[in-house]
């Protein structure tokens, strides 16, 4: 009887063999790649629940509406407010102590979110054709967060630096190639043709 020699292959969260990477004139869109994903959701006092975390995140849970940065210089963190009582953590690797997984759940979803990473002068007017928010730097500013949705497909934007043009989305991971399908007309749109296109998912 012989067994046959398997060989796992490092796929990306579209389940390409690289992360998606693509230009426009004024706007890139790059899949972000082995970030650790956290959903919390929490169940009991949220005081004690933020008094917690803060020793672990150092960083406290933020107030609807926007994210917070935690971790440490070569190991950060982001969370994000994603509903009442809801929060998405981004880049925490480390273990969650009894005080927090006592008042809340605290699950794994690594593999259920997909991170993209949406930059350029026109990364406004393109996310504008896509989801129902008010992006001017005024409103939106660096910090803010939101749960929203693009074209019917749940999603969590965060706006890193608005002067800079730097923005953050995740989307579940199910429809991850239609969430870049959808991308793309209003790429076309804003920029025109792609400049680069390093890994297009075809």
């Amino acid at each position: 009887m012989f067994v046959s020699d398997f060989v796992l292959t490092r796929k990306s969260g579209l389940g390409l063999a690289e992360p998606l990477i693509e230009n426009w004139e004024g706007f890139s869109l790059a899949e972000m790649e082995n970030e650790p994903k956290t959903w919390i959701s929490i169940s009991g006092d949220p005081e004690k629940f933020n008094a917690a975390a803060k020793k672990t995140l150092s960083c406290e849970l933020p107030e609807t509406g926007r994210f917070a940065i935690g971790g440490t210089a070569t190991k950060p963190c982001r969370i994000a407010a994603a509903g009442p009582g809801q929060w998405l953590l981004i880049g925490y690797s480390g273990k969650f102590p009894a005080a927090m997984k006592k008042l809340a759940a605290i699950t794994d979803q690594s593999d259920g979110w997909v991170g993209w990473s949406m930059t350029g002068d026109k990364v406004r007017t393109v996310l504008e054709k896509l989801i129902g928010l008010d992006l001017h730097p005024s409103e939106f500013t660096g910090g803010r967060a939101a749960r929203t949705s693009l074209e019917g497909m749940s999603a969590i934007l965060l706006c890193e630096d608005a002067e800079a043009n730097q923005y953050a989305i995740y989307s579940q991971r199910s429809y991850g190639r239609n969430f870049a399908e959808r991308i793309r007309p209003a790429a076309y749109s804003a920029c025109g043709e792609q400049i680069q296109d390093v890994q297009n998912g075809d």
